[in-house]
């Protein structure tokens, strides 16, 4: 339960970290984007825990249900974290 904390916490973070960047308009993308990416794949790290502890515990109908739920939000926060550090490079770079 507790990498699922950790796994929201971290996902969440790094999804704010460059959305804020962009309205606050700082000019350190480079530090903020390594760690948002670095969250983000702390967070994809946690559910791999979380999946781990689960098959220890031959938990295999929770593993059933979730599979399917968490490959989808798993793919979509890499997209947001990409698309959101890509757009923060190309506006602090740009002059």
């Amino acid at each position: 339960m507790i990498f699922n904390i950790m796994s929201l916490l971290f996902g969440t973070i790094a999804i704010i970290l460059p959305a804020a960047a962009l309205v606050v308009k700082k000019r350190q993308a480079y530090k903020i984007s390594c760690i948002s990416h670095s969250l983000c794949i702390l967070s994809l790290y946690c559910q791999i825990c979380e999946y781990n502890s689960r098959v220890n515990a031959q938990d295999w109908s929770a593993l059933l249900d979730t599979s399917g739920f968490i490959t989808k939000i798993a793919f979509l926060l890499m997209i947001i974290t990409l698309i959101l550090n890509v757009i923060l490079f190309k506006k602090t770079t740009k002059k």
